[in-house]
């Protein structure tokens, strides 16, 4: 066995392996003379300290809270620690197309106020364009409105939250939905909600129907707005072809504006609950009338279910015999209706 190793192998010294009892028995000094016991101690710290130095390869470094007047040991060359981020809303979810996942990375943007200098989310350029060609594709421009907007809107009903163009029906949208946009402090917004095919999406000369309208938004605090028409659901009527095109838009307003000249108050049951909703709403119109700027969009693809059958009869119910929107053969008694909505 190599004289500079201890029993089991380890090498003398070594702060983790065994010590080796006679080195240590000879190491450590007399201190039986009294008048010299603080010289020798203080020798001893010395050695100690020298020794420590030179020979120990391994000087582990323990961080403890310092108290006031402690010594500390500052290990000048600290190891550094690599934090995982378990964020799994931030992940990349694999089953979505590219434009969905940059449409949703601009929204995890706009939450966490990711951005650049100019305000604006750093994949500003490219998404744009994605929104355009999107816009674009489903002819909501030039149809209904003439350039895409600067931020998707994002649009939540319950626990599905949505991207634009993505098909749902009635009954997955039959709630008031959660909408959130990047505002500017100090700014006003109108929300318009709009079915953009009535009757029907190769004939569109009867559109448009407005199903809410909220003016002079601060921010993006929709409920502190001033509300024209209140929220209608979204739905299909059975005379229609279905996959109408339903648009979620936010404008930035130059300032307080009276939206007096486009109807309203409007509740949503009453005879007269369609008042000033259309059919002829134009959002395009409206936007160049009072100058506003499209700052967040969004549009679904509803399609005809029996749910849009049981929103409309309830409507007539609500509208009484002002207008025919089914014929009551279709929607069947009242109690029939109290029903389906139980």
């Amino acid at each position: 066995m190599n004289n500079n190793q201890d029993n089991y192998g380890s090498p003398v010294g070594n702060p983790i392996g065994p010590s080796n009892n006679n080195n240590a028995q000879q190491n450590i000094p007399s201190f039986n003379n009294n008048n010299n016991q603080q010289q020798n101690i203080n020798n001893y710290a010395s050695s100690l300290t020298s020794s420590n130095s030179n020979s120990n390869q391994f000087q582990p470094s323990i961080n403890l809270p310092v108290q006031n007047n402690a010594v500390t040991n500052i290990d000048p060359n600290p190891v550094r620690l690599t934090f995982v981020n378990n964020d799994l809303a931030g992940q990349t979810n694999p089953f979505l197309s590219t434009p969905e996942k940059l449409i949703l990375q601009e929204s995890r943007q706009q939450q966490t106020g990711n951005l650049n200098n100019q305000g604006q989310c750093q994949s500003d350029a490219s998404l744009r364009s994605i929104l355009e060609n999107i816009f674009m594709g489903h002819e909501i421009i030039p149809d209904v409105v003439n350039e895409p907007p600067q931020f998707p809107l994002e649009l939540t009903y319950k626990t599905i939250r949505t991207f634009p163009g993505m098909k749902l029906t009635a009954d997955m949208t039959r709630f008031k939905p959660m909408v959130h946009w990047p505002a500017k402090n100090n700014a006003l917004y109108t929300v318009i909600m709009s079915n953009l095919d009535i009757n029907n999406r190769r004939n569109r000369t009867l559109s448009e129907f407005w199903h809410w309208f909220v003016a002079n938004v601060p921010g993006n605090s929709v409920d502190q707005g001033t509300t024209i028409f209140d929220h209608l659901f979204p739905l299909v009527l059975p005379e229609g072809d279905g996959d109408h095109r339903f648009g979620y838009f936010v404008f930035e307003q130059p300032g307080a504006l009276d939206y007096s000249d486009e109807g309203g108050p409007t509740d949503a049951c009453s005879p007269n609950m369609s008042n000033g909703r259309g059919p002829f709403k134009s959002t395009k119109n409206f936007q160049k009338k009072y100058g506003l700027t499209l700052t967040a969009a969004t549009f679904l693809i509803i399609d005809y279910s029996e749910a849009s059958m049981e929103i409309a009869c309830e409507w007539q119910k609500c509208i009484g015999d002002t207008i025919n929107l089914v014929s009551p053969l279709k929607c069947g008694s009242d109690d029939d209706i109290d029903g389906k909505k139980k």
